[in-house]
């Protein structure tokens, strides 16, 4: 947009098929079709700061039916830079969104259950970085 903010951008659409084996013509599994990236940065050589969301469309699961939902993530990090070293903080998943990663229908109803992985949970960070 200018030199103290960027605006960053990208996607990805899978068309992926099996072409040989016992899944010869099916979708790969927990492959999702559509994913992006959308990153806005600014720093003006003093305060810095980003902002990312990133979506991932719903994926076919491996070892059961079923699909994991479609999910939207945002990250937000700001700092501020005194000589060489810089002070941040920021948080991962900012709305506490859940990102389910796989599920099971191996329990004793037999019905689908989703799990999250890692990923999922929101957190924050802080950090400091001196250069050398």
């Amino acid at each position: 947009i200018n030199n103290t903010v960027v605006l960053n951008a990208n996607s990805t659409h899978l068309k992926t098929k099996y072409t040989k084996g016992v899944n010869k013509g099916k979708e790969f599994k927990m492959a999702p079709k559509t994913t992006y990236n959308i990153n806005l940065a600014y720093d003006d050589g003093k305060y810095f700061g980003s902002a990312n969301l990133n979506y991932r469309s719903n994926m076919q699961y491996e070892n059961t039916d079923g699909k994991a939902p479609s999910s939207s993530l945002v990250d937000v990090k700001a700092g501020i830079k005194q000589g060489n070293i810089k002070y941040y903080a920021g948080i991962n998943n900012i709305f506490n969104k859940k990102r389910i990663t796989h599920g099971s229908n191996s329990r004793a109803d037999n019905q689908l259950h989703h799990y999250m992985g890692k990923v999922s949970s929101r957190y924050i960070f802080a950090g400091i970085e001196a250069e050398f």
